[in-house]
């Protein structure tokens, strides 16, 4: 299962911050890659994408791909922000094509 919307927003954390007590609203929710709802996570934060990514091995250690294909759904992501940049908002353009290069040398291994 893939929550679809796995933001900040949408994820409830204690008053220090420092344990998720639950996630809200399954609106998009779909049967897909987990790997797509990781994806996200590493816009919040290394350490915050490194506690997830810990969570989820420990919970599917069978997942032996997950990292990879995390890479490459964080590049299918910068892909659409760049279709964004070039259908709506031309300044963004570079910035968009910065972060395509980040995920693409980021995932060099394949």
């Amino acid at each position: 299962m893939c929550h679809g919307d796995l933001w900040y927003g949408n994820t409830l954390v204690d008053d220090l911050c420092s344990g998720i007590m639950g996630i809200i609203d399954f609106s998009d929710m779909t049967i897909g890659d987990p790997a797509k709802d990781l994806a996200t996570q590493g816009y919040l934060g290394v350490d915050f994408y490194n506690q997830i990514l810990s969570e989820y091995k420990h919970s599917f250690p069978e997942d032996t791909t997950i990292e990879r294909r995390v890479k490459k759904h964080q590049g299918l992501r910068e892909l659409g922000g760049l279709r964004f940049a070039i259908k709506h908002d031309i300044s963004e353009l570079e910035d968009s094509l910065s972060k395509i290069r980040t995920v693409i040398f980021a995932s060099s291994d394949g």
